[in-house]
């Protein structure tokens, strides 16, 4: 039935992107240009989050600004934050996360190029940038803090100027086409707080609000007025209302509201009484209206058959009213109100909404210092419990079992994997602890377990494997960091039956290896493995002399794998690896083969010396040779 109520976006607009077509799964945050040629959108239609320019009369499609690739430019925030043209079209500004913080960008769209970056100390996140008509200041909602407000900073000032400072979220500001109103979503209180019910449809006004019904994440449209520097709301229902954006002459307001339980595009008249009017009833959702330069037509994103579009509507045509998803009509039935006793003093925001505070009741005060602030302590959880169990006729039954813990926060996190063969020393034991409450991560592992190996009929023997691994990460972004790795352990082999002669050599029962790494990686992964980016891996190795048998010796390892995707599923990989080790008795590099061959295949059968087994760099796969094919320090 829902079918019948509701509309499908392609029956009100004309889709100008497809997701299903060029294997997307969203296309967000359009912003039409001053010249009414191009809509900016944010889209993954490469995998990767980019920002692209649409011709809206040619339908050609241009990427302008890479993400999720490299320290400078990790994240556009798609969902929180769309892009600003300068009056002329020739700018296109947008947040960028940069580091460890935002940075809005200023692009040059004709030279292709960012031509200037802005970031603000103390700011952690930018969202929504829009200049200000003349282009010489910009208004963006900045994240300082814990909360994120609305700032105005004009070109050449060392530092922005909140236009609101408050516990509320404040975000997507518009500028009006004279430069006086500010308009911005919030979840700030108003003087009341009305339902969708109380909209009438008749007049599309709202009704008086009600104070009791206030919630914070109760989105409403507000309007800041530069030269009165007052605020009034335009929405009091707390519906969900947000992205709000002035029409080219300033007389409307176009936002996005959940009025009816599906966010749908509603159209606010600003001369004389604000009337409220419906413009969608999409089935899935519409979101983020641009208006087109003329003011009669309108880009939005909406999400149907499994992603998000973009869709032009060329004729707006305001309906009588939405009807209320089943959700909407029986809210209040399955979640009824609490009965407040309306004798009680209620709390509300007093003085500049700027700095504002709510009061709060003596009784309610007084109920709070029961409960006395503590510092946190981890308690734990089970994240996962995963087994299996197997049994055969010349080993009996088998199995391991893995457990992972961690605490709400995620700093602590303890991993445990187990078996048991017959007794303890011949069974398998990882137990790993990593601590990611700082910047710098660190794990420490213990393991134990035990290889049997047959080089013939008469040549057995087994290797029993205890140590430890210490771990530091340092990143300097999300995609590059430095690690070292610190491994102490000791191999006992014994030996069941070895011919003389045999060449079986033991090293010293304690080694230690320490390997110091550069890693880059911005590969995306799919179900098979990584499908686009780049993975680096600059390594230098040193094994200390603990003994006289000992190995000692230095080596280092560089690796680069590049990963081309085209089409649905299928990708091309490239690979470039180089090595060298110098030093005493040190190991080799061995080339050839695959992991986990099934009639695999070998050259050579001398392997198992301990330095060479537990110490050599098996370099796979290599496809078409068999196991240790090439062997070589270089």
């Amino acid at each position: 039935p829902e079918f019948g109520l509701r509309s499908r976006p392609e029956d009100i607009a004309e889709r100008i992107t497809d997701h299903e077509e060029d294997g997307s799964y969203f296309n967000v945050m359009p912003s039409f240009s001053p010249d009414g040629q191009y809509v900016a959108f944010i889209s993954n239609r490469k995998d990767y989050i980019d920002l692209y320019l649409i011709d809206i009369i040619t339908r050609d499609i241009k990427q302008i600004a890479k993400a999720e690739r490299t320290f400078s430019a990790q994240s556009f925030h798609p969902f929180r934050s769309r892009a600003g043209w300068s009056s002329d079209g020739k700018f296109l500004i947008y947040s960028r996360k940069a580091g460890g913080s935002d940075e809005i960008a200023v692009h040059n769209v004709r030279r292709g190029k960012v031509e200037r970056t802005f970031a603000f100390e103390g700011i952690r996140e930018i969202s929504s940038p829009v200049f200000l008509p003349g282009d010489t200041a910009l208004v963006f909602s900045g994240l300082s803090g814990d909360g994120s407000d609305i700032y105005y900073y004009h070109f050449g000032q060392p530092e922005p100027v909140k236009i609101t400072d408050d516990l509320f979220d404040d975000r997507f500001p518009t500028i009006s086409p004279d430069g006086r109103y500010i308009a911005f979503s919030s979840d700030r209180r108003v003087d009341g707080q009305s339902s969708a019910d109380d909209l009438d449809d008749a007049s599309g006004q709202m009704a008086s609000p009600e104070i009791e019904d206030f919630e914070f994440g109760d989105y409403n449209i507000w309007l800041y007025d530069f030269e009165a520097d007052t605020f009034s709301p335009l929405t009091i229902d707390g519906e969900g209302n947000d992205n709000p954006i002035f029409s080219p002459e300033g007389g409307r307001i176009a936002y996005t509201s959940q009025r009816n339980g599906v966010s749908n595009i509603w159209l606010a008249g600003l001369d004389g009484e604000v009337v409220h009017r419906p413009y969608t009833g999409t089935l899935c959702g519409a979101f983020a209206p641009t208006w087109d330069p003329d003011g009669r037509k309108l880009v939005f994103s909406a999400f149907y058959d499994g992603g998000f579009d973009i869709y032009y509507m060329k004729e707006l045509s305001a309906l009588d009213s939405l009807v209320p998803t089943p959700y909407m009509l029986h809210r209040d039935t399955l979640c009824p109100e609490e009965i407040i006793d309306t004798d009680l003093p209620r709390g509300r925001i007093t003085g500049d909404l700027r700095r504002s505070r709510i009061d709060v009741p003596a009784e309610d005060e007084e109920e709070r210092d029961l409960y006395e602030p503590k510092n946190y302590r981890p308690e734990f959880s089970i994240d996962l419990i995963a087994g299996a169990l197997a049994y055969d006729t010349y080993y009996g039954f088998r199995g391991m079992t893995h457990l992972m813990f961690s605490d709400m926060l995620g700093n602590h996190q303890i991993y445990v994997a187990t078996d048991l063969l017959e007794d303890l020393d011949n069974s398998t034991i990882f137990a790993t602890y990593a601590y990611y409450g700082r910047r710098v991560n660190f794990a420490a592992m213990g393991y134990h377990y035990k290889n049997y190996f047959f080089r013939s009929w008469n040549e057995y023997f087994s290797d029993r494997v205890f140590g430890g691994m210490a771990s530091i990460e340092y990143p300097f972004s999300q995609y590059e960091r430095l690690q070292l790795n610190v491994d102490g352990f000791v191999v006992d082999r014994d030996y069941y039956a070895v011919p003389a002669g045999s060449g079986l050599g033991d090293i010293a029962p304690f080694n230690l290896r320490m390997e110091l790494s550069a890693v880059k990686d911005n590969t995306l992964w799919k179900s098979t493995g990584p499908l686009r980016g780049t993975r680096s891996k600059i390594a230098l190795e040193y094994v200390p002399k603990m003994g006289e048998n000992s190995l000692n010796y230095v080596g280092g390892r560089f690796a680069f794998r590049k990963y081309y995707h085209f089409g649905r599923g299928y990708g091309f990989a490239m690979r470039l690896a180089a090595g060298g080790v110098s030093g005493d008795n040190s190991p080799v590099f061995w080339l050839g083969g695959s992991e986990n061959w099934l009639n695999w295949q070998s050259i050579r059968r001398d392997y198992f010396d301990i330095d060479r087994f537990y110490f050599s760099n098996f370099v796979l796969p290599m496809r078409g040779y068999p196991y240790f094919a090439f062997e070589g320090k270089y």
